[in-house]
């Protein structure tokens, strides 16, 4: 179950470190929150030829469809990947007018310092040498713990995460157990009480959208796994919401290779119900630079009817056949790694809906308006002949 709704804005600040952890819902405001935009020249970046995407797997698991899937990025996209042959797209919406000769890339600015604080260099030494010896010093990463919370803050990367660093791998059942779940409305309420008890702003992001899932743990460590899917009476649930802010630059969403939206992510305990991670907590300035557009929409249309930019050309009869409607305009998320950095950067792009979803994890299919991104020759996957049952078929082929 998926559910968005509109949050108060809050109060304006990354995150306060010394900000209590009361029930008092009341923050200070810090200016580094507002989104800074630093203009550069064309192309910036360098070439876009090696870009790859957050999610940017062509398979899923469940039907291997599009873009779905998590996927490591990969530094070199000129060999392109083709998709397995068993889907085929169809534009039906309402064509957009492209006429922008060029769209504006950003990309995140990293590698801020963290002054090590004076007031620690006398006992970080724990006793065993005096920091206060040591000059310009600076922290590369900080973990904070407070009960079994872990905080972990990266100066470097300009980003704070958290998660609940508990010894158990799997939840044991506590009073709360067997209550029953809040919604995802609560969810997102509980999510919001979390930002605001510590002090962390949501001015850069948008309307916040949460998604339940669940699942079944044994009751005991006396119960088996095997066991416990045949006796639900032996077995606990457990359910938990992800709750999304979107991530907004220049009042663009930020998207995934797959359509879902990114940004500042918790994880709602909906049995308890607590916070039990956050991530995706990072800063926010940006550099700017132009680049030539897509203007043809042909163009783009042929790319999302192949399944996006790792799709391929599908030829054969025994092939799913899916809709595709009218697209919005998003950012997509994605890494240039060059001269052994990795740039975080967001390209413009437009988001066309699955009109007729497969399953709850392929609705969309993303295409770059970056004319660089634009492949006009992908790989052609050649279906074998439709199988009669019980005779083994043939993998695709793909040239």
């Amino acid at each position: 179950m998926i559910i968005s709704r509109k949050l108060p804005l809050l109060a304006t600040g990354l995150i306060l470190l010394g900000a209590s952890c009361t029930n008092k819902l009341t923050v200070q405001p810090h200016p580094k929150s507002v989104v800074q935009l630093h203009a550069t020249g064309a192309n910036a970046f360098g070439s876009l030829a090696a870009v790859t995407s957050t999610n940017a797997s062509p398979t899923s698991s469940r039907d291997s469809v599009g873009t779905s899937g998590a996927a490591s990025p990969s530094p070199d996209l000129s060999v392109k990947i083709a998709a397995p042959a068993v889907v085929a797209y169809t534009f039906t919406g309402t064509a957009p007018s492209l006429t922008e000769t060029s769209v504006s890339v950003y990309q995140r600015n990293t590698g801020a310092t963290l002054p090590l604080p004076s007031n620690l260099t006398s006992s970080a030494g724990l006793g065993l040498m005096d920091f206060s010896t040591l000059k310009n010093t600076s922290i590369e990463s900080l973990n904070i713990r407070r009960g079994d919370e872990l905080w972990s803050i990266t100066p470097a990367s300009g980003s704070i995460s958290m998660y609940i660093n508990s010894p158990n791998p799997v939840p044991l059942p506590t009073e709360d157990t067997n209550k029953a779940p809040i919604d995802t409305n609560a969810a997102i309420d509980v999510a919001t009480s979390f930002l605001i008890a510590h002090g962390i702003s949501t001015a850069a992001y948008g309307s916040a959208v949460a998604t339940e899932t669940s699942a079944i743990y044994p009751a005991n460590a006396k119960t088996s796994d095997l066991l416990a899917s045949d006796r639900p009476e032996l077995t606990n649930t457990y359910h938990t919401a992800q709750v999304v802010f979107p991530l907004l630059i220049d009042g663009q969403v930020t998207v995934q290779q797959n359509g879902e939206p990114m940004g500042l992510t918790l994880t709602v305990d909906m049995n308890t119900p607590s916070v039990t991670s956050l991530y995706g907590l990072n800063t926010t300035d940006y550099n700017v630079s132009p680049y030539d557009a897509v203007i043809d929409f042909s163009a783009i249309k042929t790319i999302a009817e192949r399944g996006g930019m790792y799709g391929s050309i599908t030829t054969g009869s025994d092939v799913k056949k899916y809709d595709l409607g009218t697209p919005d305009r998003v950012l997509l998320s994605s890494y240039l790694y060059k001269d052994n950095q990795s740039l975080e950067l967001y390209i413009p792009a437009l988001r066309f809906p699955i009109t007729n979803p497969p399953d709850a994890y392929t609705k969309y299919i993303v295409v770059p308006l970056a004319k660089e991104l634009i492949n006009p020759n992908p790989p052609e996957t050649i279906l074998p002949a439709a199988t009669t049952s019980g005779s083994a078929g043939a993998a695709p082929s793909t040239r």
